[in-house]
């Protein structure tokens, strides 16, 4: 299969494919590398959380149709640096595309976040130190600033400053840090309360092709049915309120699909659409949110581990059945 246009390089497991990436020109790379080099985009922030005073890491993450003009950006920034910089100087990390060109049942050898590599919309770098994501510092390089791309990597750190430059108008947006300013965070939030009270749910199947998406629909229906759930399995091509209309007796849907796509904005639907992390959170006993968010299938894929010592520890289960459970 050769795909061409937009698309965020998911891992497949079913046939070879080819991502054909679509090409955006107007992309100032001079303009671009001048603003990294001199913190262009930290004078249009307010209450900026990094270490002024020490060395900063940027990573620069982007819209995959500017891809192509990311390695000559990142050459540009080292010709104004005069190398890799000095001491004091802030180390700009590069994001690259994830493999364009797969086969079937390949897997990148360093890829997700294992082997110190972080994976996120396609893109790919080298993962911070544990407990370092809040003092990294985020760049975006896209024109859209409501970009699908973009929102779920606010959303998946949002413990960190993100910065925006925008190609078209060579100008430069702040975000600050969206840990607490995010209405996306708070009403996921919401959805994973209300979805603690439903007894019947829905698991709609938006995909068959991308990698996990068997062992993700068994580790959540296992979790289910240890919950007390009661739980129906549906195949969509594309989800829509019509179509889960048909289904009164659900109270809550959990969607398995492209982890790009399956934020979905449920206002419009009968009942509340959540993803598998907040299926973990909403049906998985003694969890609790952090503040982290995950939108791929790791963690309902890192309950596997879980289930086994589990079923070892029979009196700790007991304890847990016992616990009362209080809805808000």
């Amino acid at each position: 299969v050769v795909h061409y246009g937009a698309i965020y390089i998911p891992q497949v497991n079913r046939l070879p494919v080819r991502f054909v990436l679509e090409k955006a020109e107007g992309l100032d790379v001079e303009r671009l590398a001048a603003g990294l080099a001199s913190g262009d985009y930290d004078t249009v922030g307010h209450g900026a959380s990094g270490d002024k005073e020490g060395k900063n890491r940027i990573v620069v993450a982007f819209e995959l149709k500017y891809e192509h003009e990311m390695a000559e950006a990142e050459a540009a920034l080292r010709r104004r640096r005069g190398g890799e910089g000095g001491p004091h100087e802030n180390e700009v990390v590069f994001a690259r595309a994830c493999l364009k060109e797969q086969r079937a049942g390949q897997e990148e050898g360093d890829g997700g976040d294992g082997g110190g590599w972080h994976e996120l919309g396609g893109l790919r770098w080298p993962s911070p130190s544990p407990g370092q994501d809040g003092s990294c510092r985020y760049v975006w390089v896209g024109e859209n600033p409501e970009s699908l791309a973009l929102t779920n990597a606010m959303l998946c750190h949002n413990q960190s400053d993100w910065f925006r430059y925008d190609p078209v108008a060579g100008e430069w947006h702040a975000y600050g840090s969206v840990s607490t300013a995010s209405r996306t965070l708070r009403r996921r939030y919401f959805l994973v309360e209300k979805a603690k009270d439903a007894n019947i749910v829905g698991i709609v199947v938006g995909t068959l092709t991308i990698a996990g998406y068997l062992e993700a629909l068994g580790a959540l229906r296992r979790v289910l049915a240890k919950a007390g759930k009661k739980s129906y399995t549906f195949v969509m091509g594309r989800i829509t309120p019509e179509k889960l209309a048909n289904y009164p007796e659900v109270e809550v849907f959990v969607l398995i699909s492209c982890p790009q796509l399956a934020l979905l904005d449920s206002r419009d639907f009968y009942a509340p659409v959540i993803t598998p992390y907040e299926a973990v959170l909403a049906f998985v006993p003694n969890k609790e949110w952090t503040g982290e968010y995950n939108i791929g299938f790791g963690a309902l894929l890192g309950l596997g581990s879980e289930k086994s010592e589990e079923e070892n520890g029979g009196g700790d289960q007991q304890q847990q059945e016992e616990e009362p459970t209080f809805s808000l």
